[in-house]
């Protein structure tokens, strides 16, 4: 990364050390959201459907048993331990503690596992609140962050927040991530057909006659909110414009 002088150098710096300095303030999230976020997360089908993607259980249980050195001994902790499984290839793989932080009540499926599961030279301590509210709990730095963070186009659920708060707060100098690196790809296309559907989201507003009122002064601002979030979904390769 290259800036055009020392002062947008400085600028630049700035602005990052402000958005860390935001990570902590979990109290600014839309605190329906989050309760609904969490809920969803604390049920078993949900669960069960993330354990069952072959590609992403195996994919994270080969990275933890085949860099056995990182975790032997290693105290370890899990953000977003969801049904702790990452927690539980950790102390498979031989760490000494596993602090399993997940919000949610499905901490207690967690703490079920660990008590009901031989994990000899391993202590799993559950951590039943939000990342960014942990204090006590992990009396110290640890040697190893394991999460799976990644939402759609990396940012999405705004996991990888929490994980790299937890970097800054708990990982030891030089101390492990897995994952530590993403790489997002992005191309532009055109979707006359997704345009077409985002566009004519406020057609129930075009409406002069509803119940005797006129909506049609809300049309606008329904369209500037539809066309502000994000659409998730497939794109058709034949609408790419770029590579």
């Amino acid at each position: 990364l290259r800036c055009q002088s020392a002062e947008a150098a400085s600028r630049f710096h700035g602005a990052l050390d402000r958005r860390k300095a935001d990570y902590e303030r979990f109290e600014r999230y839309d605190q329906d959201s989050v309760q609904a976020y969490f809920k969803y997360y604390a049920k078993l089908a949900n669960q069960q459907n993330m354990l069952q993607d072959h590609v992403r259980t195996s994919t994270y249980h080969r990275a933890i048993h085949e860099n056995l050195d990182d975790f032997q001994g290693k105290d370890v902790m899990d953000i977003g331990a969801g049904s702790g499984i990452l927690s539980f290839f950790s102390a498979q793989a031989g760490a000494a503690t596993v602090f399993a932080v997940e919000a949610s009540s499905m901490a207690e499926t967690v703490q079920l596992l660990a008590d009901n599961n031989s994990f000899p030279r391993c202590h799993v301590k559950v951590v039943n609140k939000p990342m960014e509210l942990v204090r006590d709990e992990v009396p110290a730095k640890v040697d190893v962050l394991v999460s799976e963070p990644i939402g759609t186009m990396l940012f999405n659920e705004r996991m990888i927040e929490s994980y790299l708060c937890a970097r800054d707060r708990f990982l030891k100098p030089g101390g492990k991530m897995f994952p530590n690196i993403g790489i997002l790809y992005l191309c532009p296309f055109s979707d006359s057909i997704v345009h077409w559907e985002q566009h004519n989201k406020n057609t129930f507003w075009k409406n002069a006659n509803f119940y005797g009122l006129n909506l049609n002064p809300v049309a606008s601002h329904c369209s500037k909110e539809h066309f502000r979030k994000p659409v998730v979904d497939y794109i058709n390769p034949e609408c790419l414009v770029g590579v």
